[in-house]
């Protein structure tokens, strides 16, 4: 995956060599992006010419399924690091070091500190820009996340009064998107009564509580990742609660709507525009709005663009991102809605599609 690009971006910096490691001690999300393929091992992409993939004796036949070029070590992986990057003098070696443990970096530089000078350059920057911008199959393929984690998401509403207690709820979530084949893309969210006014609460093995619930969930398909949040209602809702999550819904669904480019984008050109706009539309209750309005999606559950206040990045077309306003009152109750979208043809298109409708359940 845009394997080119990210040598001309290594070109343009200078950068003789980037590598991406999928080891057991460490797992960089950027080795599976520009992969494509669940193998171990450590992606080294030189400035031209071949990438290939160094492995150990054990994984090397797996790995070759993934189509690179595969050097294969035998005792020490650094030492073999070192042999392939190490033999030009001055050699600038390129990491995500947003991706890498301190420790890891430091066993890193060790390992290559009899190399021939060898320094280190970030390459966050350049991967997360690269990876922002989604290719027609990765919207394929985050599309078949949230149609499924919508699936999974309405039968779980639907058979609600099965459960009596939030780790049923949880547990049905997990056990469902295994019955699909695929894995949770995070830890889901089940937090009803005064819990959900914690944005990231912990499901608890306790009784289902009434007022609002909060259900955050997603899944992953072929690596890639869906987040969607409903809040529905335990018992029966009052007036001013009726009003409150309207409020919200309409809040959310105004940020959809408002995420446009280009003619009648009415001044938002940037995420932290769409933020800003959605914290004016809740009115007196956006100091109880405690998060950013959303975050990227891809390969991670969060990546970039961060769709917060300060955020300068333009909306573009490819960026796939959640919208997720939310009011949280401590200790009383918390309602979150929230759909993941990519922008396609200078607006924003929903990719979670389940209802918002607020649903009682008494």
């Amino acid at each position: 995956m845009k394997i080119k690009e990210l040598q001309t971006q290594l070109q343009k910096h200078k950068i003789d060599c980037a590598v991406f490691f999928n080891l057991e001690e460490h797992t960089d999300p950027n080795f599976f992006y520009f992969v494509q393929h669940e193998v171990s091992g450590c992606l080294v992409v030189p400035q031209t010419g071949v990438p290939y993939i160094i492995a150990s004796v054990m994984e090397a036949e797996k790995t070759c399924t993934a189509g690179f070029p595969v050097v294969v070590y035998k005792k020490e992986f650094m030492e073999t690091l070192a042999a392939k990057i190490g033999k030009k003098k001055n050699t600038r070696v390129g990491i995500d070091e947003s991706s890498v443990t301190l420790a890891f970096f430091s066993a890193l530089k060790n390992g290559l500190k009899g190399s021939s000078g060898c320094s280190f350059a970030d390459t966050s920057g350049i991967c997360g820009t690269l990876r922002m911008i989604k290719t027609t199959q990765e919207e394929g393929h985050l599309r078949k996340a949230c149609e499924a984690s919508d699936e999974i998401l309405e039968t779980c509403i639907d058979q609600w009064n099965q459960f009596k207690t939030e780790r049923e709820v949880y547990d049905f979530l997990v056990a469902e998107t295994h019955k699909h084949g695929l894995v949770i893309s995070f830890t889901p969210i089940v937090a009803s009564g005064s819990g959900a006014s914690q944005p990231h609460y912990q499901s608890k093995n306790i009784p289902l509580k009434k007022g609002f619930c909060v259900i955050d969930f997603g899944v992953k398909y072929q690596g890639y990742c869906s987040d969607t949040t409903r809040t529905i209602y335990l018992g029966e809702p009052t007036e001013k609660e009726r009003k409150l999550y309207e409020l919200v819904l309409s809040a959310q669904e105004k940020a959809v709507v408002q995420a446009r480019m280009g003619i009648g984008a009415k001044g938002i050109k940037t995420f932290g525009d769409l933020h800003n706009q959605c914290e004016k539309e809740l009115g007196a209750y956006a100091k109880y709005f405690v998060h950013s309005l959303g975050h990227g999606v891809g390969v991670q559950i969060h990546e970039a663009p961060a769709v917060s206040k300060r955020s300068t990045i333009p909306l573009q077309n490819g960026v796939a991102f959640t919208i997720e306003p939310g009011v949280y009152l401590p200790g009383k109750l918390g309602i979150r809605i929230e759909d993941t979208l990519i922008m396609k043809n200078k607006k924003a298109s929903l990719l979670t599609k389940i209802s918002k409708k607020l649903i009682v359940k008494k």
